[in-house]
């Protein structure tokens, strides 16, 4: 799951709100 919201990091890592989104869908299924 890590692998993929990382992604998700790098290419958005300039907009907050889908970094935290990531964050948050991650620890949520986890």
């Amino acid at each position: 799951m890590w692998g993929n919201n990382f992604y998700v990091y790098i290419t958005t890592n300039s907009t907050k709100r889908i970094l935290y989104i990531g964050v948050t869908n991650d620890l949520k299924e986890d």
